[in-house]
């Protein structure tokens, strides 16, 4: 008798044990993915960047609405916490003066599959925030110049100094 022919019942409990058997497998390796992925998200942490990068690593065109539709994996500030982050971008081609609608997850609380999807970007993402910091880097250094000199002037006029006028 061939698994075709089995009575339905007797092939519904042969499936379900292979279905439980495989749930512990993809369990056991999204454990170790969450893992590996909680390491990486600490090494960023400890760098204290606070500096928002995205890339994208799926997109696509609705065929029902002509919607342009994106995925991004990222560094951002998600629920207060700074770490990896997915999110999905859509931009309505009917109206494309509104807004982007977007919903953004931490890393941990993706999809499975968009979290399988993401993760061979990390390397893209790194890069790009590194780009970013050195960017950021020389924003900061030609800003602080300015404030620097903002406060030199104003120290040079008469009265701005609350101590000499008593």
């Amino acid at each position: 008798m061939s698994t075709r022919d089995e009575p339905r019942p007797v092939k519904l409990v042969s499936s379900f044990k292979s279905l439980s058997s495989r749930a512990v497998e993809i369990n056991a390796a999204t454990k170790q993915l969450s893992s590996t992925v909680k390491t990486l998200e600490e090494a960023l942490a400890r760098l204290n960047l606070g500096i928002t990068a995205w890339v994208q690593f799926g997109s696509g065109v609705s065929v029902v609405s002509g919607d342009e539709w994106a995925y991004e994996l990222g560094h951002a500030k998600i629920n207060g916490k700074w770490g990896l982050a997915i999110r999905h971008v859509c931009r309505q081609s009917s109206f494309p003066e509104t807004d982007e609608e977007i919903l953004e997850w931490a890393f941990a609380d993706a999809s499975r599959e968009l979290r399988i999807s993401a993760i061979d970007h990390v390397p893209e993402l790194i890069d790009k925030l590194s780009k970013d910091a050195e960017e950021l880097t020389v924003r900061l250094k030609r800003k602080t110049e300015d404030a620097v000199m903002l406060a030199k002037l104003l120290n040079t006029i008469e009265g701005a100094d609350p101590a000499a006028r008593s």
